[in-house]
């Protein structure tokens, strides 16, 4: 059987199961047998008191006092990379989840009461007389039912808290508890000359930012954390499905993960340490910049929930279609209709080009679909080098002619080879 302490030992005898008129849970058996083995680790218990720096018979008010003085003063957002300084604020966090809860703070105070067999006093706490208990007494006094049948009115008035159902725990991991910012997508569009020479452009979007008013940390400054009670700070707890044996971690919904409950969140962000807000951005869009690329910004998406880490900024560069002109690495390629006469007697025909147009020689007898190179009129890619304009010729057939048109091509179809299948006149 798995080791057990104390402090759940005393949690498992509050539950109303344990016994049924004469009949034990085997539970509680076994947890009475193992407790001879429990007590010595029962010596190596922390004092939460004096963590706390408060009295034996602190009321509820001064030990929340205690606790948010110097809760601030050792926050890990307060002391990033501090590890003294977070292994003190779990010290701090465990001894304020205990003692701030009328059922555990009895349960502590019991096992100290066995752990020492002596008078219970420290120097930083008024000297509170205990007998040595055994663990019958123990076992009887924590079972003895109150008058009202409520465990919270066997405290004194000195031991008046809030109600709180936390544990404790060593293993709690301040610097995971932040929820990470969801990515941010939008769209851009560019001009066919802005994806060559590169350009920078505005773009305007809503994102989740970090809240002014408490920092990101989403409580007030009057405000106290507390771990949670269902991840005990871990912020998963492992479950399983109907009817398997398989347990899964899942993110807790107690506390979403956070590993702790705000008790007074910001009234600004209301507790998730985000607010939204609309924001331009100047974005960088570099030179030879496809169609459909994606642009990735780091820390430029959503803030994080509670501190956690920012998400990214994508942006898919839109590039608007050249009316004649296409992009081939640094080269440029067009088609360019001519006419018959042109195709037949050849020519000069003017083509586009980034800078404005060029003059390309046809000759004679130039078939469909013939494609013409103009060298050092595409994409520079240095200083020395550029790239090369394609030219294709495609023969235009007119589907009107006027009067004089006509006539002409009567008499050229007078005259005009005979062709046949095989290519040959």
């Amino acid at each position: 059987m798995p080791a057990i302490s104390f402090y759940w030992i005393a949690e498992l005898i509050l539950q109303p199961s344990i016994f049924h008129g004469n009949i034990w849970n085997l539970d509680f058996i076994e947890t009475f047998e193992i407790y001879e083995g429990e007590k010595q680790k029962l010596k190596k218990r922390k004092d939460h008191y004096r963590t706390l720096g408060v009295d034996f018979d602190a009321t509820y008010d001064e030990i929340k006092n205690a606790y948010r003085k110097v809760a601030i003063q050792y926050h890990p957002d307060k002391n990033l990379g501090d590890q003294q300084a977070e292994e003190k604020f779990k010290a701090l966090s465990e001894a304020y989840t205990i003692l701030s809860n009328p059922d555990q703070r009895r349960i502590y105070d019991q096992a100290e009461r066995v752990s020492s067999g002596l008078n219970y006093s420290t120097s930083s706490r008024k000297t509170a007389e205990h007998s040595s208990a055994d663990l019958n007494n123990i076992f009887n006094d924590i079972l003895k039912p109150s008058k009202s049948n409520s465990k919270t009115n066997e405290y004194t008035n000195s031991h008046k808290h809030r109600q709180q159902k936390t544990s404790p725990t060593d293993n709690v991991d301040i610097k995971t508890r932040g929820k990470p910012g969801n990515d941010v997508n939008t769209e851009i569009a560019i001009s066919f000359a802005q994806s060559i020479s590169g350009t920078e452009e505005n773009i305007r979007l809503k994102r989740n930012e970090t809240c002014k008013t408490c920092e990101g940390i989403g409580t007030s400054e009057e405000s106290i954390q507390s771990i949670c009670p269902r991840c005990i700070g871990k912020g998963q707890v492992s479950q399983s499905p109907s009817l398997s044996k398989v347990k899964l971690d899942q993110i807790c919904n107690r506390c979403d993960g956070k590993g702790t409950i705000i008790h007074q969140p910001c009234e600004n962000c209301h507790g998730i340490g985000v607010v939204k807000k609309e924001r331009t951005l100047r974005v960088k869009i570099p030179s030879m910049t496809d169609n459909g690329s994606l642009l990735r910004l780091t820390n430029q998406g959503h803030a994080g929930e509670n501190r956690g880490n920012f998400g990214n900024l994508f942006v898919k560069v839109v590039v608007e279609k050249h009316p004649v002109l296409e992009r081939d690495g640094y080269d440029l390629k067009c088609h360019i209709p001519i006419g018959f006469a042109t195709a037949a007697l050849g020519g000069k025909i003017e083509v586009p080009t980034l800078t404005g147009h060029a003059k390309l020689e046809i000759p004679s007898g130039t078939q469909p679909n013939k494609t013409f190179q103009i060298n050092n009129l595409g994409i520079k890619k240095n200083k020395d080098e550029q790239g090369n304009l394609s030219v294709t010729v495609e023969i235009y057939v007119p589907t009107k002619l006027n009067k004089k048109q006509q006539k002409l091509l009567r008499e050229y179809k007078k005259i005009e080879p005979k062709y046949k299948f095989n290519g040959k006149n």
